[in-house]
């Protein structure tokens, strides 16, 4: 006797193998990108250190208190040119906004537009990462932001949008897992002037007073309308 399966049989069979995979498939999926934005991270990091050792080499500097990078004391403009030595960058804030500004979710739950202004410098390198820069010149360290897939999703802190700290050393300590819970620090205001970015800057202005963005001082500068600062 010829032995086999029925019809009946092949397609209940094909059914299970289905519902499987379409309960697998969204788990699978999901640790893939995950590895794709832990390899990214890597390469975030890679760059960023590659680039700052390149401009410490260049000045024979052997830590970060003895270089450029401090020297510039946070002006954007200097800290943008010291970084066109080392990293090749389509675009930068120093006339323009932050590119860290939009929307992220964080684990509590919320939506944050992640615009830290207290970050001195934001680029957006050749392979489309951003990158921001917060220079600590009194512990000679820099903490540096990164989305390491720039305007794709998910968004999330601590996934795509990491942390990084630049030791005095030259060591660098990943703190992505820090970006989950991240809560804004100060912001613009007309007692924050230098935390705020050119747009923040112009929309300071009232019927009191007139702001606008200096961009050679890198700074808001604000008159009351009677013309005294």
């Amino acid at each position: 006797m010829r032995k086999g399966f029925t019809l009946a049989e092949v397609l209940i069979t094909l059914s299970i193998i289905g519902v499987i995979a379409a309960m697998t498939m969204p788990v699978l999926i999901g640790k893939y990108k995950e590895k794709v934005l832990e390899v990214q991270n890597k390469k975030a990091q890679a760059v960023i250190v590659n680039g700052i050792n390149r401009v410490m080499a260049l000045e024979d500097s052997t830590d970060l208190a003895s270089s450029s990078l401090m020297a510039c004391n946070k002006n954007k403009s200097c800290i943008a040119g010291v970084i066109a030595k080392c990293i090749r960058t389509l675009n930068d804030n120093v006339s323009s906004d932050s590119y860290f500004d939009k929307e992220y979710k964080f684990d509590n739950g919320n939506f944050e537009v992640f615009k830290d202004s207290a970050i001195d410098y934001t680029f957006v390198s050749m392979d489309g990462v951003y990158y921001g820069l917060l220079t600590d010149v009194e512990n000679n360290t820099i903490s540096i932001f990164s989305d390491v897939n720039g305007k794709k999703t998910p968004n999330r802190g601590g996934k795509d949008l990491c942390k990084y700290v630049l030791t005095n050393n030259l060591l660098l300590v990943d703190h992505c897992a820090d970006m989950t819970s991240w809560t804004p620090s100060a912001t613009c205001d007309i007692d924050h002037l230098d935390l705020c970015s050119p747009s923040e800057c112009n929309a300071l202005s009232n019927a009191e007073s007139s702001c606008a963005y200096n961009a050679v001082q890198s700074k808001c500068i604000c008159m009351n309308r009677g013309g005294e600062n």
